[in-house]
């Protein structure tokens, strides 16, 4: 009709103020039609306009759009990262889960080689949510290029207490920065397994001396947790 066509043509306006006044006025009638203009809005440089287009989207009952709001959680603006997470969070169903696990695999991977904020900020959304099934992301995580992923996924990997990952926190435990080896005692403390305390045992001969004074120190918390002696 000449109204959906007068409002797709607003959203390719460059007035700021009609762009979103047309995004409000679609997410108010929810209708399917308009996604792939809402979704082109999401490419706007202005954090405003790409924040009523991820509202608009929240309004469809579309899948894809779904897929767009979990994308956006690591917008590189603050405000459009809430705004998915708060319409995310009250959806909260099966379908959803699945889906962000997808997505999420699938946005790391097309990240790998670029924004280390990006994959941090997804790191530590598995890590807020314990997401098992991407545990395998943060294993991944953990030979990152970039310093800061590696120490954010190890310190994700503490909270998952799976033995399956000490094998992986030992090969980091060889990192070259401290933190990050400091950062592997901890996640082996959190991991009640014969492997955590050769591990903690090997890592007591670190260079660093605050490494080797955790180390020494979490060795003994985990083996008093596991009930045994030396």
């Amino acid at each position: 009709s000449g109204c959906t066509e007068l409002l797709m043509k607003s959203l390719h306006d460059t007035n700021k103020t009609e762009i979103i006044h047309t995004l409000r006025v679609i997410g108010k009638h929810g209708d399917n039609q308009f996604f792939d203009s809402i979704i082109k809005c999401l490419d706007n440089k202005l954090h405003t306009i790409r924040n009523e287009a991820i509202i608009a989207l929240g309004k469809l009952d579309k899948k894809e759009a779904l897929q767009e709001i979990i994308f956006a959680q690591f917008d590189k603006h603050v405000a459009v990262r809430k705004t998915a997470r708060k319409i995310l969070s009250d959806i909260g169903s099966i379908e959803l889960k699945q889906k962000l696990l997808k997505s999420l695999i699938a946005f790391f991977k097309k990240e790998m080689d670029k924004n280390s904020f990006l994959k941090i900020e997804i790191i530590n959304f598995i890590k807020s949510k314990k997401i098992e099934k991407a545990v395998s992301l943060l294993i991944e995580a953990c030979e990152d290029k970039y310093k800061s992923v590696r120490l954010h996924a190890v310190k994700a990997l503490a909270v998952f207490k799976d033995p399956l990952t000490i094998s992986k926190l030992l090969s980091v435990a060889k990192d070259k920065y401290f933190d990050v080896r400091l950062a592997v005692v901890d996640a082996l403390k959190q991991i009640p397994h014969d492997e955590s305390l050769k591990g903690l045992k090997s890592l007591q001969s670190d260079s660093n001396f605050i490494v080797r004074k955790q180390a020494e120190s979490a060795y003994y918390q985990l083996l008093e947790k596991m009930g045994k002696q030396e």
